[in-house]
């Protein structure tokens, strides 16, 4: 399609992901051919009408589909509802003007028309032209089917999130749900009472086309290449221990940290080994790690051993509201935490889920405590 919105040739994909080819253009139409649908009959029935703003299409079924009368849908002007009108006189260059389109262009369509319903459709009299009975009964048809059209692809549909209810499942991390779930959850009760809510687990990951979104958090911005990602927030690292062990260190020295027993937590999208790889750089290694297999639960057991945790800095100041935790800033340079905004591109256009997308991202404009 051009940048007119004149049909060219080529393949055309449909929302519901089955294929078109046109293999004709010409004056404004083209012919076209069903191919690769599970459902022949829905897409037959309703080809014509996914093609908005084209200036006109005719559409044909082949094969096994559902028989459908050949249709000429005009951008903004519809010429089947208004055949009484458009074409009673068809050397009227108004009339043809009145649909968008020339008066060659409306001859043509017309004599396609003739073709595919096998009359006239309009009968010269001393007047001008009148409906055939063929016309008289298709109309009232065509008019409702063309109705049908405009409601569904024309008129935009818009999101109200005071009126509308819906359901958003999406995936998050335990590093961005610890903090922001919570607080999304809080927010949209209050706000949006319409709106439902629900998170799963980020190894639902491979399903995401299932799923309305997904906010991760790994060491990277970098996402599959058949998925939208919008970077929200990057946050660093910091190391806590228990202040009775702690309490007369202002700060953590390197050599400090080294020596430390260091709870090592399973976090997605977070490698085991990336502290160990950054103090390779430095030709350092970490004395001693014990492997936990939450945050929840290393923070916790710090309260009993003098053991230290690194985690993201807004895990641990979340924490310190309920246990007592000294912070301290990461000795030596650490990669940032990239929290990501993911979607697949089933969801892209939807109206519901682009103003979801919105006021996440709302969310984290501000800092995340």
């Amino acid at each position: 399609v051009d940048h007119k919105g004149h049909l060219q040739g080529g393949l055309i994909h449909l929302d519901q992901g089955q294929r078109l080819r046109v293999i004709r253009a010409s004056d404004g139409f083209a012919d076209v051919h069903l191919i690769e649908t599970s459902n022949r009959h829905e897409i037959a029935s309703m080809s014509f009408l996914h093609f908005h703003p084209l200036q006109a299409l005719e559409a044909q079924q082949f094969g096994d589909a559902a028989a459908l009368d050949a249709a000429v849908v005009f951008d903004q002007r519809r010429l089947l509802a208004r055949l009484d009108r458009a074409v009673v006189d068809l050397a009227d260059h108004n009339a043809a003007k009145e649909v968008g389109i020339t008066q060659p262009a409306m001859s043509n369509a017309l004599s396609k028309l003739r073709d595919q319903f096998k009359d006239q459709l309009l009968a010269k009299t001393k007047n001008g032209y009148i409906l055939t009975s063929k016309s008289q009964e298709i109309l009232p048809q065509l008019e409702k089917i063309l109705e049908m059209f405009e409601v569904t692809f024309l008129q935009q549909v818009e999101f109200n999130p005071s009126k509308d209810k819906k359901i958003f499942n999406g995936l998050i991390s335990d590093s961005a749900g610890y903090i922001l779930a919570p607080k999304i959850l809080a927010e949209f009760n209050r706000l949006f009472p319409n709106i439902e809510i629900n998170f799963y687990s980020m190894a639902n990951m491979a399903d995401i086309d299932k799923y309305d979104f997904a906010i991760s958090s790994n060491l990277t911005n970098q996402h599959p290449t058949n998925l939208h990602c919008r970077l929200l927030q990057k946050e660093p690292f910091s190391v806590a221990g228990c202040p009775d062990h702690f309490k007369d260190k202002t700060s953590l020295k390197i050599e400090d940290y080294i020596k430390g027993t260091h709870y090592i937590i399973e976090q997605e999208g977070i490698p085991n080994d990336f502290i160990d790889q950054e103090l390779e750089k430095l030709k350092m290694q970490r004395h001693k790690r014990v492997s936990i297999p939450h945050f929840s639960i290393g923070i916790r057991s710090l309260l009993y051993t003098p053991n230290i945790v690194t985690l993201p800095i807004s895990i641990l100041q979340e924490s310190a509201k309920f246990i007592p935790l000294k912070i301290y800033q990461v000795p030596f340079e650490l990669p940032y935490l990239h929290h990501n905004l993911i979607w697949h591109e089933r969801v892209h256009n939807d109206p519901a889920n682009q103003w979801f997308r919105k006021r996440v991202q709302e969310f984290f404009e501000t800092p995340l405590l």
